[in-house]
């Protein structure tokens, strides 16, 4: 839209003679048009783009701790297993299964802070897109709202710039062929 917002804002540049009045009107709209677009298209980046993408780089942290949580669970069963089989085995040793037991607590102290990290941590990520939803429609809403009533005056002063024209002009008859009156 801005694009085609510049291209009629030049053309309408190029077929204004000189000589008209408000000539230097219409650049100055022109300008405060693009001027406009770029300051929209700057703060909707900046308030509802990155917005999102700052929410969503949270993801990637969170994905991380649950292939961690994955790799810990496997390492849990994996000192569960050898526990087993060394308390299982017809000949006991001791002091393997002493070393088993040490390591298959510590493999189950990490899986369980893991676990219990993500179980708190999940709901509370899950829960706050509405918060960010709301925050980024909102700065959309907000923004547009802005936006459009400044677009609205340029229109304004656009109309107003093509009446004085046509008061200057008043005399030339504008005809389409092939149209009735």
């Amino acid at each position: 839209m801005h694009d085609s917002s510049k291209k009629v804002a030049e053309t309408l540049q190029e077929i204004y003679s000189a000589e008209w009045d408000g000539f230097e009107d219409l650049k100055a709209i022109a300008q405060s048009n693009d001027l406009l677009w770029e300051d929209y298209e700057e703060k909707l980046a900046d308030q509802a783009v990155r917005t999102m993408e700052n929410y969503l780089t949270q993801f990637n942290e969170i994905k991380e701790r649950i292939a961690k949580r994955g790799r810990k669970l496997v390492d849990y069963d994996g000192s569960r297993h050898h526990l087993e089989a060394l308390q299982s085995a017809k000949k006991k040793d001791e002091a393997k299964i002493a070393k088993a037991e040490e390591d298959f607590y510590k493999a189950q102290a990490v899986f369980e802070e893991l676990n219990k990290e993500l179980r708190e941590d999940l709901p509370v990520l899950y829960n706050s897109r509405i918060a960010c939803y709301v925050t980024i429609f909102q700065n959309i809403s907000n923004l547009r709202d802005i936006f459009y009533k400044e677009m609205s005056k340029l229109n304004h002063d656009l109309y107003d710039l093509m009446s004085k024209l046509e008061k200057q002009h008043s005399n030339k008859v504008f005809i389409i062929k092939g149209v009735s009156r």
